[in-house]
């Protein structure tokens, strides 16, 4: 969640202080242009807005994780270059720029 930069943010560390907070809020759309008080955007989409502040990640219990896969398709033409790009992106040297990104890395298993 998100504000315009240099707005108060309002609490929403528990799943009942961000209820409360969206029933006050007149608005929740595009906060950067001013159009709204508060957006909810993933956070990957929100570090890199000039004039907008994240709040931080919603309650764990409210919050959605989107999951990106990457696999190697039968008959592709591209196999080993797949292949290296999925080894890269599961490294060690890739993990810093995904969390600079506002992702977590993947736990490797």
């Amino acid at each position: 969640m998100d504000v315009r930069a240099g707005s108060p943010g309002p609490d929403i560390g528990t799943a009942e202080t961000l209820r409360q907070t969206l029933r006050r809020a007149k608005t929740v759309a595009v906060v950067a242009r001013g159009d709204a008080q508060l957006s909810i955007q993933p956070v990957s989409e929100i570090l890199h807005v000039p004039g907008v502040e994240l709040l931080g990640p919603l309650p764990k219990e409210l919050e959605y994780r989107e999951v990106y896969a990457a696999a190697i398709i039968a008959g592709s033409k591209q196999a080993e270059a797949a292949r290296r790009l999925i080894a890269f992106l599961s490294s060690e040297r890739a993990t810093a720029a995904i969390r600079k990104s506002g992702m977590e890395p993947s736990r490797r298993r």
